[in-house]
Order: C-alpha cells, then sequence, then structure tokens
C-alpha cells in the first residue's frame, strides 16, 4: 500500500508562518540579551521567551539522557561492523561491490581523519617551538 504525502497549501502558509515566528523570537531574543532599553512589556516577553528557551532545551537534553543507552549500542554495534568490513578491505578478502565500496569509504576516512590528527598535533608542536622564543620590541 502508497501511502501519498502531500502537504495542504494551509499547512504550507502555518509553517511558514512558524518559521517567521521563531526568526521574529530569534531576533527579539537578541536585543533582550543586549544593551537595548525596553519597555516593561517588552523586558516580560524576553522573559517568557527565554524560559520556553530553557524549558525546550531540558526536554530535549532528557530526550538525548534517555536516548543515549540505546544509541551508544548502536554506535557500538556500527563500529564492529565498519571495523570488519575494513579489516576485510585492508586484507583483500574477496567481497561485493557494494562492501568493497563502504570499505574504501571507510579506508578514506579513516586516513583522512588520521591525517587531520597528525596536522593538528604538528600545529600544535609547532606553537609550542613559538612560544619558547624571545620577542624584542
Amino acid at each position: 500500500m502508497i501511502v501519498e504525502m502531500s502537504v495542504t497549501p494551509l499547512q504550507q502558509q502555518k509553517s511558514a508562518q512558524q518559521r517567521l515566528k521563531r526568526r521574529e523570537n530569534s531576533i527579539f531574543l537578541r536585543a533582550y540579551h543586549g544593551d537595548v532599553e525596553m519597555t516593561a512589556e517588552e523586558v516580560e516577553r524576553g522573559h517568557r521567551l527565554e524560559l520556553a528557551r530553557i524549558k525546550k532545551n531540558e526536554k530535549q537534553r532528557e530526550r538525548h539522557r534517555l536516548a543515549a543507552p540505546h544509541m551508544i549500542e548502536q554506535q557500538r554495534l556500527r563500529r564492529s561492523e565498519q571495523r570488519k568490513i575494513l579489516d576485510a578491505y585492508r586484507s583483500g578478502v574477496e567481497m561485493t561491490a557494494t562492501e568493497e565500496e563502504r570499505g574504501r569509504k571507510l579506508d578514506l576516512a579513516r586516513r583522512k581523519k588520521m591525517r587531520s590528527s597528525l596536522s593538528a598535533i604538528t600545529r600544535q608542536q609547532g606553537r609550542g617551538r613559538r612560544g619558547n622564543q624571545i620577542i624584542s620590541l
């Protein structure tokens, strides 16, 4: 059974209105946190928006906390699977074209990550040497 998901013009309009409202609230909160003079009503609105943002963040943090054990196990399984594919790719085991492509991508990503780590270490060591130099003005 194929279910066609279509968005009605009214839903599109509501969505656009919600995006506009979020944008306006974001701009208002920046002013609220800045050094802008506000009326008592504007300060109250800023306070309500700030509290709503904090509540939303707390709910999101709680959702993530509850999902964390499940996500950790999923990540562990995914990494294990990736390691197996990468080992098979590097050892030259016969693989399907899809597995070989995935192994190639994983190998490339691993090499890129190693290169990035090494260059960061090199940059950090370079800064250390410069810190020992005596600078005369």
